[in-house]
């Protein structure tokens, strides 16, 4: 795509802007992006945009910073592309990729999904163990209302198993 402004260098500067409602366009070349003083270093990555310009690195060293030894990838690249080469770039990268990861994620370790049937087999786990405590404390109380929440849930998954609606035992 042409410059819009000089009409014969390639547009690499692209912005768009929307005011009242009316969407507007304008792709230049960075020649003509820097005399209206809208420059390739003013530009926001996507990654700016969701955790604040604080990732942008204001000094990095000559030369890009890290760089990956797989796919030679730079850090300079990496962020102004917000993007990895290859699967080794996750350890070569790894002090800069954990604060974005924290921030996109609420932590920066997997932990999935976990099927509705282990779900409630993983609170009867904990459960028991909340039991147990509450017996050597002498909360027999406790205990006894902890046993009867095992129960009521042990029989949910067996009503599960055998083919019984979700809720049938009184739970929504």
């Amino acid at each position: 795509m042409k410059c819009e402004a000089c009409g014969q260098n390639e547009a690499t500067v692209h912005f768009k802007q929307v005011s009242d409602g009316v969407s507007r366009e304008m792709h230049l070349c960075e020649g003509c992006a820097s005399e209206t003083d809208f420059t390739v270093a003013a530009q926001a990555s996507v990654t700016d945009v969701l955790f604040g310009s604080s990732f942008q690195a204001g000094g990095l060293p000559a030369g890009g910073g890290k760089q990956c030894p797989a796919c030679r990838i730079r850090e300079a690249d990496f962020r102004k592309m917000s993007r990895l080469g290859c699967p080794s770039c996750y350890e070569t990268f790894a002090e800069e990729l954990t604060p974005l990861l924290k921030a996109m994620h609420k932590s920066s370790m997997h932990v999935g999904k976990i099927p509705a049937c282990e779900q409630v087999s993983a609170e009867i786990a904990t459960l028991e163990h909340d039991m147990e405590q509450a017996i050597a404390a002498q909360d027999f109380e406790g205990a006894a209302s902890l046993r009867d929440r095992i129960r009521e849930l042990r029989s949910e998954l067996e009503a599960n198993a055998h083919g019984a609606p979700a809720g049938a035992h009184g739970r929504p």
